[in-house]
């Protein structure tokens, strides 16, 4: 349940807190108000799309905050399968997003998550329905989606089982589509890859070869540098006369003369000392290293050639020596597929036949339950269709099969309704109107509401194009959901609005701050008398007269007359 929804800085949004009842809860308020904002904030906090000129004029963020109450195990364990390690053992989930130009962050009970995770979550939490949503009705794929909801749990299994199925067969497809069926074509890739392999083992490469050759490459097209430099380095440390050798030994037998004196002198002869020694040691290694170095233009021209063949191999198969082996064993593996691929196609094929046998079953057997679920949510909306003042409640789910299975099965479903007497059946798309498809979209949710295990329910004005009788049923329509889940509804109905546990008044006004105007809305729970003003209102507009809040009184007696009514049911 919703039951706090904190909004900051966002459009006509300065500062509002809220906190929601269980069951009906209605908002109502003039026309550009906010009602409308409201719901979309509680969209935006679980991963909407938002642009920059959402957020209030002046500002630089908006931030949003929903607290939920969270005490359905079945909503539980699908929040937690969506982040197990999600602690909900206070039975509080807080969510929270704050936007910025260009950027957002969202955050669940503290934590970091992303858009993603906060969009999975939105679809646990609430279901949110507008004028718009009844669209899906008219979409190809939309009735499907409402009757495997409706059959939730009964049908998941099956469903699982079947998109396992249909995965199993597209590999296997895929595996002998791999494979080719044309003998030719597949000859013609064994002479290719035979060719590639056989290029690859020919180089007789070795891991880390490349690095190695590299370093001799550059030692040997530079030796004469390498030997001027050796050259120039002997003669600076051992030059007759003159060397760096010479004049520190000279220092080593200067200071050792006098060491005896100065414990200081006997310091400094220790590590000049210690200088003659490294720079012998490094005068012999130069010698030695100029005396070994080799030269050969024969040891060039090889080395250039071993860099050259495998620097084609890198840019042919890849771009290290490691790639080019991986390249050859790839080659290889395929080689010893396509050697068998008569005998591995006819296992396949083999392989298919039983895949396809099994989809099959898997689809009869969700076909079967789609249909046990169809005739119990077609008796239900017959029941939610009269009760909302259709002229005929005839309805009926109509399941066919399409040309090829999918992933959910082979199954095209489609609703039919009849809503006039003496008239044929028709598909919904082609009939309905806007305001009857609201009306049938609250049917189904009533029909589903004991089966969904989103506890929270948002209408934003569902009453679009009723009034009168109609108004009156979907009002008790709305109040009988009300009493499994919790229902926000904005209306522009004084009969729905009388139905509500909780009633809101959504108004905004023009204040001054810091000497400057600006428009704010706020929210505010009615009581009674208040209740009956804001009805007053909306049956008689600006000026609410003593007999609008007659009526007013009368539509609220009615509407808890009722409620006690289906209770005491």
């Amino acid at each position: 349940m919703l039951q706090e929804l904190t909004i900051k800085n966002l459009a006509l949004f300065k500062d509002l807190s809220v906190q929601f009842g269980k069951g009906l809860n209605i908002l109502t308020g003039e026309t550009g108000a906010g009602k409308s904002i409201l719901v979309g904030s509680a969209l935006l906090a679980l991963g909407g799309r938002y642009t920059s000129d959402m957020i209030r004029a002046g500002e630089d963020s908006a931030y949003i905050e929903m607290c939920f109450t969270i005490d359905d195990d079945k909503q539980k364990d699908r929040l937690l399968g969506i982040d197990e390690e999600l602690d909900l053992a206070g039975g509080e989930l807080i969510i929270s997003r704050r936007l910025a130009e260009g950027r957002s962050s969202g955050r669940i009970n503290g934590e970091h998550v992303t858009q993603k995770k906060l969009r999975a979550f939105a679809s646990v939490l609430l279901d949110v329905h507008g004028q718009r949503d009844s669209q899906v009705l008219l979409e190809e794929g939309g009735h499907k989606a409402l009757l495997d909801a409706y059959g939730d749990d009964g049908l998941a299994d099956l469903k699982r089982e079947t998109e396992e199925a249909y995965r199993a067969l597209k590999e296997i497809e895929r595996q002998m589509n791999a494979l080719g069926s044309d003998d030719a074509q597949r000859q013609r890739e064994i002479d290719l890859l035979t060719y590639e392999a056989s290029e690859i083992r020919g180089a007789d490469l070795a891991e880390g070869e490349d690095e190695e050759l590299e370093a001799v490459y550059a030692r040997l097209v530079n030796a004469q540098a390498i030997m001027e430099g050796l050259s120039h380095a002997q003669e600076a440390l051992s030059g007759a006369g003159g060397g760096a050798s010479d004049l520190i030994s000279r220092s080593v037998r200067e200071l050792a003369s006098v060491s005896t004196y100065d414990s200081q002198v006997a310091s400094l002869y220790d590590q000049v000392s210690e200088i003659d020694t490294l720079l012998s040691d490094a005068t012999r290694e130069i010698s030695e290293y100029a005396d070994s170095f080799e030269f050969s233009e024969a040891e060039v021209d090889r080395v250039s050639r071993r860099l050259d063949q495998i620097n084609r191999l890198k840019a042919k198969y890849g771009g290290s020596v490691e790639s080019i082996l991986e390249a050859a064993d790839n080659r290889e593996r395929r080689l010893a597929l396509l050697a068998d691929a008569e005998q591995t196609l006819e296992d396949l094929s083999k392989e298919k036949c039983l895949r396809e046998e099994e989809l099959l079953d898997k689809c009869s057997l969700l076909t079967t339950a789609r249909n046990e679920y169809a005739r119990l949510m077609e008796e239900e909306i017959r029941v939610g269709l009269n009760d909302l003042g259709f002229a005929d409640d005839r309805f009926e789910i109509r399941i066919e099969r399409a040309e090829e299975p999918a992933e959910d099965g082979y199954d095209r479903v489609r609703f039919y309704i009849g809503p006039n007497p003496g008239e044929g059946m028709h598909e919904l798309s082609q009939i309905a109107s806007g305001g009857e498809l609201s009306r049938i979209m609250l049917a189904i949710k009533a029909a589903m509401a004991g089966k969904e295990q989103t506890k929270t329910l948002i209408f934003d004005e569902i009453d679009a194009g009723i009034s009168g009788r109609t108004a009156d049923a979907v009002a008790q329509k709305l109040g009988a959901i009300a009493d499994t889940h919790q229902v926000i509804c904005i209306t522009h109905l004084a009969q729905i609005a009388a139905m509500a546990d909780s009633h809101y008044l959504i108004e905004k006004s023009v204040v001054t701050t810091d000497g400057q105007e600006e428009t704010v809305t706020h929210i505010d729970k009615l009581g009674y008398e208040e209740t009956i003003k804001e009805l007053g209102r909306i049956l008689a507009g600006a000026s609410v007269t003593e007999a609008a809040l007659t009526n007013a009184r009368e539509l609220k007696k009615f509407a808890e007359q009722y409620k006690k009514g289906a209770l005491d049911e």
